[in-house]
């Protein structure tokens, strides 16, 4: 599992990402995990008219992960 941070997909008003998991961990899904995050995005502001990502805009962040046998 990688978490990767696009800063040059930032809009005006992303003011803080983070990540909370680090390369090789495993997430697990409920029931096993009440909640498991991998990274937080925290937008502050108001983003004008239309209101949240436009149509066909990139996250800033990206989960990137194999499926592990279960």
């Amino acid at each position: 599992m990688e978490v990767v941070v696009h800063r040059d997909r930032f809009g005006p008003t992303i003011h803080e990402t983070g990540t909370t998991a680090e390369p090789g961990d495993e997430l697990a899904l409920p029931p096993a995990a009440f909640l498991t995050r991998y990274a937080h995005v925290i937008a502050v502001g108001d983003p004008g008219p239309g209101r949240g990502r436009p149509p066909g805009a990139r996250a800033p962040v990206e989960l990137r992960a194999d499926v592990l046998p279960g």
